[in-house]
């Protein structure tokens, strides 16, 4: 192959890498920017009210778990790149399906690509429905 050919093609392949870098980046950065916070969390499921200690329960897109304050609400999107996150087996935590990351009872991410918690609330009881609240204490 000519020299000139060559040259066109390296440039060609180096450009295509970077811009599919780039918008990989863009797309990361795009997904963190756009998570913001919603209105305020209430629920008035009857199931929250027979939830034990330490036991879950996934409503409206969050995994509740009864604590001895109230219940903490955390989000079921992966903070990674917004997969939704399921039980982890064994019941403590979540995972991730896409990209195995796992994260705690608590929300802290234990392993795979993960590296922010995942969004948290605590609801407290009131008039009847449980409504997002700072834990007491």
């Amino acid at each position: 192959m000519k020299r000139r050919p060559f040259l066109l093609r390296v440039w060609s392949a180096l450009g295509l890498l970077l811009v599919g870098g780039w918008s990989g980046f863009s797309l990361a950065a795009l997904h963190r920017a756009g998570r913001r916070r919603e209105a305020p969390l209430a629920l008035d499921d009857p199931r929250l009210e027979t939830l034990e200690p330490g036991a879950a329960l996934l409503i409206e897109g969050w995994w509740l778990r009864r604590e001895d304050e109230g219940l903490l609400a955390l989000s079921r999107t992966c903070t990674h790149l917004g997969c939704t996150l399921a039980p982890a087996a064994g019941g403590e935590g979540l995972a991730c399906p896409c990209h195995r990351s796992r994260f705690d009872a608590a929300g802290q991410p234990l392993s795979g690509p993960a590296r922010e918690p995942l969004a948290r609330r605590h609801l407290r009881r009131k008039d009847g429905r449980w409504v997002e609240g700072a834990p007491a204490g």
